[in-house]
C-alpha cells in the first residue's frame, strides 16, 4: 500500500471525518455521486445508527474509506442490489476520490480492494451506473473489465435543468 494511506472499513470513530469527505465530494463535481451537498446526511447519530444495523444484519454490503495522511480522500461503497434470495449475488457499488488526488492510483487501490472484498463476501456480480461525460471514472471501471451493458436516460436533473444520462456496466468476479 502507498506510504501514508490507510483503507479500511468504515467504523464510528470516522464518522466525522467521513461527513467531512462526502460534502467535500459532493461539492466536487456533478458526475460522482446523485447527492448535492445539502442532500449529504451530517447527523452523525443517524449515520452511527445505520453503521450499528449494518454490522448486526446478514447484509454482505459494506463502507470503506481511504485515508491519506489524517484525512479521507477516497470511499468505497458495496452493497446488495434488492434484499431478495435470488439476487443476492448481486451488488451495486461506488467508488470516489477527491480531485485533487486523482490520477495518483487512488482508484486503482480502491478497485483492487472492491474485487477482493466483495468476492470474500460472496458476490459474484458487480454492477453500476456511470455519468455521461465522467470520463475517468469509465476509464477505470474498462481497466478492470467491466462491460457495458446498456444505457440509461434522464438518471438525474441536475439544478440547472441539465438532464444527464448513463451507461450501464457490470462485471462478473
Amino acid at each position: 500500500m502507498k506510504n501514508n494511506v490507510i483503507l479500511k472499513f468504515l467504523e464510528i470513530n470516522d464518522i466525522e471525518k467521513y461527513i467531512e469527505f462526502r460534502l467535500k465530494l459532493a461539492n466536487e463535481t456533478e458526475y460522482t455521486m446523485n447527492l448535492y451537498p445539502e442532500e449529504v446526511e451530517t447527523d452523525k447519530e443517524i449515520i452511527a445508527d445505520k453503521l450499528v444495523k449494518i454490522s448486526e444484519s446478514d447484509s454482505k454490503g459494506f463502507t470503506k474509506v481511504l485515508y491519506y495522511e489524517n484525512e479521507i480522500i477516497g470511499y468505497i461503497v458495496a452493497g446488495e442490489m434488492e434484499n431478495k434470495l435470488k439476487s443476492k449475488h448481486r451488488a451495486y457499488f461506488g467508488i470516489a476520490v477527491l480531485n485533487k488526488y486523482q490520477g495518483k492510483g487512488y482508484g486503482s487501490l480502491l478497485m483492487q480492494d472492491l474485487l477482493k472484498v466483495s468476492k470474500e463476501k460472496g458476490f459474484t456480480q458487480l454492477e453500476l451506473e456511470v455519468i455521461y461525460g465522467n470520463d475517468k471514472a469509465y476509464s477505470l471501471y474498462k481497466k478492470y473489465g467491466f462491460i457495458e451493458y446498456g444505457n440509461r436516460q434522464n438518471t438525474m436533473v441536475l439544478k440547472n435543468g441539465e438532464i444527464l444520462g448513463s451507461i450501464l456496466m457490470y462485471k462478473e468476479l
